[in-house]
């Protein structure tokens, strides 16, 4: 009890001192300065952003990368950073997977989370003999989708579907002489759609995978045993530190706002190459 009213006179001693007051205006100024400060930086952003959009990228055309010469029909992607896309540096990591040559070998890309297409007509443009499935649970992504195929003159090679199923690869597997290959990035779904349920055809197929442990922990483990029998596996990860020497003529922050694919963590993918 004696310690109790030690601690609360010692409290309201303290509060009535000028000491008090002033540590109380200081800790309001220091929340006006953050505020500023993120109203700033928003407003900086903002405007850099705009330059960017009127000035490199104003042709809606993807500068460097595996898909360069991609056209987009607006400035705007799905779930995504899209100066990344339109520099061609994003998923840099595994951008050499994305070839005319490595294209050849296959007949048919099924594209599971194709958003605005990004992937899905890329691989077309790299091989004009390519067919592609793209899949979306989004229909605002399907119709950006299509809009990309349209602009860049290939929806005739495109089919696209709300949702994967397997009989969609085993149609595919039976019209097709060359493999198959899936990408796939399904925001963390990864473990679902790749199953112990998965049909005979996936051997013959090769595969991405963008994983999300993140989101569930287990997932590259459920994939691993699963694949363990059909496929040669590999484990990419994003290297944050790439260096882009011709951004270097832009400013720190416009760099920055290119090569920002605004990602919770470090991402990793599983390539799957079939076992021969």
């Amino acid at each position: 009890m004696i310690i109790h009213k030690i601690r609360s006179t010692s409290k309201r001693i303290v509060k009535h001192t000028p000491f008090w007051q002033l540590f109380k205006m200081y800790s309001r100024l220091i929340d006006f300065l953050f505020a500023h400060k993120n109203l700033l930086e928003k407003e900086l952003r903002f405007t850099e952003e705009k330059k960017l959009a009127d000035t490199l990228f104003r042709d809606l055309v993807v500068i460097e990368g595996p898909f360069k010469g991609l056209q987009y029909p607006a400035l705007k992607s799905h779930g995504s950073a899209i100066f990344a896309k339109l520099y061609g540096t994003y998923e840099f990591s595994i951008s050499d997977l994305f070839t005319s040559e490595n294209l050849k070998k296959y007949g048919h890309v099924i594209d599971i989370g194709c958003a605005e297409g990004y992937y899905a007509i890329g691989v077309c443009l790299l091989n004009d003999k390519l067919t592609v499935t793209a899949v979306d649970t989004s229909l605002e992504a399907l119709r950006l989708c299509k809009q990309m195929a349209e602009k860049n003159g290939v929806s005739d090679r495109i089919s696209f579907s709300s949702a994967f199923e397997w009989h969609i690869l085993k149609e595919i597997a039976k019209n097709n002489k060359k493999n198959v290959l899936i990408i796939c990035d399904c925001e963390g779904c990864e473990a679902e759609i790749f199953n112990r349920n998965m049909p005979p055809e996936i051997s013959n197929c090769d595969l991405v995978i963008e994983l999300h442990d993140f989101i569930n922990p287990i997932i590259s483990k459920i994939l691993l045993e699963n694949f363990s029998k059909t496929h040669n596996v590999r484990i990419v990860k994003e290297d944050r530190k790439a260096r882009f020497p011709q951004l270097r003529r832009l400013s720190r922050f416009q760099r920055e706002l290119i090569l920002d694919e605004q990602r919770p963590t470090l991402m990793e993918w599983m390539i799957l190459t079939k076992n021969i």
